[in-house]
């Protein structure tokens, strides 16, 4: 099921509510696997990663570390650093 949601890009339950709406699946099954997606998803995070673990992905620490170090001392300004 999953990897025909990500085929069309939407969630198990958009799936699961799409296939309940055209009388794919039973109400017994569409209840049943929603509850194993929300058992599923409790356990995830989720959410979009903040801007800074982005740039600590994307550039590694020690880079951001030199860029903030030349900040602090000045060599560069703030409008600058947010652009590395």
């Amino acid at each position: 099921m999953t990897q025909l949601a990500r085929r069309y890009c939407v969630s198990d339950a958009v799936l699961l509510l799409r296939l309940r709406e055209i009388d794919a699946v039973s109400r017994d099954s569409f209840q049943s696997a929603m509850r194993q997606v929300s058992i599923r998803k409790s356990g995830e995070t989720g959410g979009p990663l903040p801007h800074f673990r982005k740039a600590m992905s994307r550039q590694g620490s020690s880079y951001l570390r030199i860029v903030l170090e030349a900040f602090h001392r000045g060599a560069v300004t703030l409008n600058d650093a947010s652009e590395y």
